[in-house]
C-alpha cells in the first residue's frame, strides 16, 4: 500500500490574498471577513485545508483567549465537551 505524503503549508494572511485567490473561498465573503476582523482583531486567522486539487475548505478561526482555555481545562475528563467548547468559541466561519 502506497502512503500519500501530505504537507501543511503556511499561506498568506487574508488581507494579502489577490481577488482571484479570494474568489476561490466559498464559505464566507469579504464583507463577512471585514466584520469579523473588526470584532476579533489580530485574533482572527484564515485557514485553508486543501484536500486535493478540487476540494478545499476555508475557515475563519479565532485564537482562544484565557477564559476559553480555562473552560476547556475544566472539561479535561470529557474531551468531546472540551472540543465542543473550542469549536463553538473559535470557529467563526
Amino acid at each position: 500500500m502506497e502512503v500519500e505524503e501530505k504537507k501543511i503549508k503556511t499561506g498568506k494572511p487574508y488581507e494579502e490574498l489577490t481577488k482571484e485567490e479570494k474568489a476561490l473561498i466559498v464559505d464566507f465573503t469579504e464583507e463577512e471577513h471585514a466584520g469579523m476582523k473588526l470584532k476579533y482583531g489580530k485574533r482572527l486567522k484564515h485557514v485553508t485545508v486543501q484536500v486535493d486539487e478540487d476540494e478545499r475548505y476555508d475557515y475563519l478561526i479565532v485564537r482562544p483567549n484565557k477564559n476559553i482555555l480555562l473552560a476547556m481545562a475544566k472539561k479535561k475528563d470529557d474531551l468531546e465537551e472540551a472540543n465542543d467548547i473550542l469549536i463553538r468559541n473559535c470557529v467563526a466561519a
